[in-house]
């Protein structure tokens, strides 16, 4: 499942961004986004795995963090719940 590790290593890179304590986060958030769209694009786009629509609905809340500020918060939400929605559904045998 290429999509399940893709928004893993997202989700880890999240976590750790929202720990550090940098005055660039925004900068930050913007690799983070750019290296997990890339992945996306390479190996989710089009692809059988079930999980890639969910892959391409976390992308685009994101992706709307970054083009939309005002609607940040609620986006950031939104990509949140789905990350946590994917959690549950590894985690279920």
């Amino acid at each position: 499942m290429v999509a399940t590790h893709i928004l893993q290593r997202f989700y880890r890179e999240l976590v750790l961004l929202q720990k550090l304590a940098l005055d660039n986060k925004r900068e930050r958030f913007k690799k983070v986004y750019k290296l997990f769209e890339e992945d996306y694009v390479k190996n989710c786009f089009l692809s059988e795995d079930p999980l890639a629509g969910l892959c391409d609905s976390v992308k685009n809340h994101f992706y709307y963090t970054l083009i939309y500020p005002d609607e940040r918060q609620e986006q950031l939400r939104k990509g949140a719940e789905e990350l946590k929605e994917l959690g549950d559904y590894l985690r279920t045998p």
